[in-house]
């Protein structure tokens, strides 16, 4: 199982062909997300998680591959589906307590060889843009997040950019 995650995240270069340069590898700790300000049923079953960052035209991209200790992840999509429909709540865990306003799903295209996807933007009313998709094959899950202080549309762009990049990988 290690080496099929270690195995489908993304090389240092993976974002070369659109400017993005590679910052550090990043421990994923045992979350899948933690949006709205609640728990997905899949972050109870992560067993292992590997993360990088990159820099990319004044965004932070993060990707990650996430193996869950389960057969088939049957739900994650509509879990996370319910999850991201709270409209906003406050992030607790930092140090800014941001309000976050949730601005719904966003449609990216499907990836061949792969269970599911969902994809995601939120904004902060500092002007602050997140967006993430979640892409589901089997047992592993493939994230990808974009976070830019130049607002929610230009994290979409970029989540555009970046995701079939990710999603690639996994269907690998």
């Amino acid at each position: 199982m290690e080496q099929k995650v270690n195995a489908a995240i993304l090389p240092d270069n993976a974002f070369d062909a659109v400017d993005g340069t590679f910052k550090e590898n990043k421990d994923g700790g045992k979350v899948l997300t933690t949006t709205c300000g609640g728990d997905s049923p899949a972050n109870r079953s992560v067993t292992k998680k590997s993360g990088k960052q990159w820099y990319m035209a004044g965004s932070v991209v993060r990707a990650s591959v996430t193996h869950l200790d389960v057969a088939k992840p049957d739900g994650i999509i509509d879990d996370l589906r319910k999850l991201i429909s709270c409209g906003s709540y406050v992030e607790t865990w930092t140090e800014q307590k941001a309000t976050v306003t949730v601005n719904g799903e966003v449609t990216l295209p499907k990836t061949a060889g792969t269970d599911g996807q969902i994809a995601w933007c939120e904004s902060q009313a500092s002007g602050a843009g997140t967006c993430w998709a979640i892409v589901v094959r089997g047992p592993f899950v493939a994230g990808v997040q974009v976070a830019t202080a130049k607002g929610r549309a230009e994290a979409e762009k970029g989540l555009t950019v970046v995701s079939p990049i990710a999603a690639a990988a996994l269907a690998k």
